[in-house]
């Protein structure tokens, strides 16, 4: 077993024993394959690490509670709503903002406000690095990490530990996970 499905099991565990509510936002796994359905709407080959993440489950659905964050403030994207934000911010960027937009990136989660978490897909020293963008303002270098796997050991140990990850604590009321500000 690869560590990113390792950490992985290790959220879904938290979530399921801990934020119920939460872990309902959480869709099944992607019933089309992942790396087809993201390369034929993107042009690009996705990160394994990726395609783990979208067979563990294809984003997350908002309903009446907080949808799973993939990171504090950043709902967790599927598939199909990562190619819909990519074209949406490429085209975005194109028209206002021409040098804020690299066909690598991949929004992998959203935080409702413009911004994205997004993962590097360009071959290279970055490939497969983690970081938030503004539109406006570009990517975050306070919220980056070196790969996947790295965000996803932060989100496990804050759950786990109840430590900050990116400036917020994790808290639980009624089943929902929040991170509010610490």
């Amino acid at each position: 077993m690869s560590l990113v499905w390792s950490l992985l099991g290790e959220i879904d565990g938290w979530l399921t024993g801990n934020a119920p509510e939460t872990a309902a936002t959480l869709r099944p796994p992607a019933a089309v394959d992942p790396v087809d359905q993201l390369r034929a709407g993107t042009g690009i080959e996705v990160h394994p690490d990726l395609v783990a993440l979208l067979l563990w489950h294809d984003g997350a659905e908002a309903t009446d509670v907080a949808a799973f964050q993939l990171a504090p403030g950043f709902d967790f994207l599927g598939a199909a709503e990562m190619i819909e934000v990519r074209e949406r911010e490429a085209a975005a960027a194109a028209r206002f903002f021409p040098d804020s937009w690299r066909h690598g990136w991949l929004p992998v989660a959203d935080d409702g406000a413009g911004g994205q978490l997004i993962m590097e897909h360009a071959s290279g020293p970055a490939y497969g690095t983690v970081f938030a963008r503004d539109p406006e303002n570009g990517p975050s270098p306070d919220v980056r990490w070196p790969s996947l796997a790295a965000l996803l050991a932060d989100v496990a140990a804050a759950l786990r530990d109840g430590t900050q990850l990116a400036g917020r604590l994790p808290e639980v009321e009624a089943g929902v996970l929040e991170w509010p500000d610490a």
